[in-house]
């Protein structure tokens, strides 16, 4: 290549150089002054607008629980809407006022929306408590009652109306009477405390204690046998043992002595209804070193009605708060029109209150 030509070849290479230079720098300046979108607009976009992104088709089976469709994001002015409504009428919660107020663009997540609306289908009826018909005093030492219905053995029918109550009780179940062995049978099944409701003779001579009493003509060693073959008849199980009647046996240490000799030996305890102040059962208990319970409220139900037995239930409370529990019988057959409903419809409130319930084995005599 001659010089002429080299020097040709290089002025074509700077021309063109220079020609891109020149476009390059116009094509800046284009640029500049025809901007595309910043991002920062983007962000500041309305969400609605937003929502017609290609996103869009995620959420295209999206159905809140108030029965919004759509995308959600766009659903956000309904609830707004639907909220201020809420909120007017008095059916919104707590996290719904001013929810409406804030502008769409704040953060609000598909999350809150749900929270808010839940709020405002409260019912509000459901905050309403029913006033109680019953008047119970806060339980105090831990108050515990324990439940004995005496004089089953009579009627099963009479007895399984005291099967539903759910609590722990005990039944105390008369020898030698019609349903005797049936009643005992289904106290076991229910898993309640069986007890032998022991006849013995009254002071009164003229009250006759019923079949397999022990009377006042009777020695020791005839009382303990006639006690336990009235524990076995029961078919097991008996883990008590209380006073029918019995004024005049229980005001005589012997015979009551007796009593408790078969109480020490099968392990069991004696429960004094304490149908006479001279009841010496508990002395004899402390001289044989045997567990001997005393009733320490009154009978529920020496007054067949609601609003008697209701009365004795609530000295009975007074009894159990200030010494910590109350051994409270009541009879099965007697009241079983009354007693099982009333105690049905007491017992959550009486829970409510603190009050506990327990059997008499588990009493601890000291």
């Amino acid at each position: 290549m001659t010089e002429k030509n080299k020097i040709y070849l290089l002025s074509g290479i700077i021309v063109f150089v220079c020609v891109l230079i020149l476009g390059l720098n116009f094509l800046l300046n284009y640029m500049d002054n025809h901007p595309s979108s910043s991002s920062d607009e983007i962000e500041n976009t309305e969400i609605g607008e937003v929502g017609g992104m290609e996103e869009e088709d995620d959420y295209s089976a999206f159905k809140s629980e108030k029965g919004f469709d759509e995308n959600p994001f766009e659903n956000l002015g309904q609830i707004d809407k639907f909220n201020e409504s809420s909120v007017a009428d008095g059916r919104g919660g707590a996290e719904t006022d001013g929810m409406a107020e804030k502008p769409v663009h704040e953060e609000k997540t598909p999350e809150k929306k749900s929270a808010a609306s839940d709020s405002a289908f409260v019912d509000p009826d459901s905050r309403k408590v029913r006033p109680s018909p019953f008047k119970i005093p806060e339980a105090k030492n831990g108050a515990t009652l324990y439940f004995v219905f005496d004089d089953g053995g009579h009627n099963v029918e009479n007895l399984e109306k005291y099967m539903n109550l759910p609590f722990p009780f005990a039944v105390s179940i008369l020898p030698g009477v019609a349903r005797s062995a049936e009643c005992a049978a289904l106290v076991r099944k229910n898993g309640k405390e069986l007890m032998l409701h022991q006849p013995m003779q009254a002071e009164n001579l003229e009250l006759s204690p019923g079949p397999r009493a022990i009377t006042a003509m009777m020695g020791t060693k005839e009382i303990v046998q006639l006690v336990s073959d009235n524990i076995d008849s029961l078919g097991g199980g008996v883990m008590g043992i209380n006073n029918h009647e019995g004024s005049l046996i229980t005001s005589n240490i012997i015979k009551i002595g007796a009593v408790l000799e078969v109480c020490k030996a099968k392990k069991i305890y004696f429960l004094d209804s304490k149908t006479t102040a001279r009841s010496m059962a508990y002395q004899a208990g402390l001289e044989l070193d045997t567990s001997v319970l005393l009733r320490s409220a009154p009978f529920l139900d020496n007054d067949v009605d609601r609003d008697s037995i209701l009365s004795r239930i609530y000295e009975s409370l007074d009894y159990a708060n200030v010494h910590e529990k109350a051994i409270i019988i009541g009879h099965v057959d007697k009241s079983s029109e009354i007693l099982p409903q009333l105690l049905f419809e007491m017992y959550p409130e009486l829970l409510l209150a603190g009050y506990k319930f327990a059997v008499p084995s588990q009493i601890k005599v000291n």
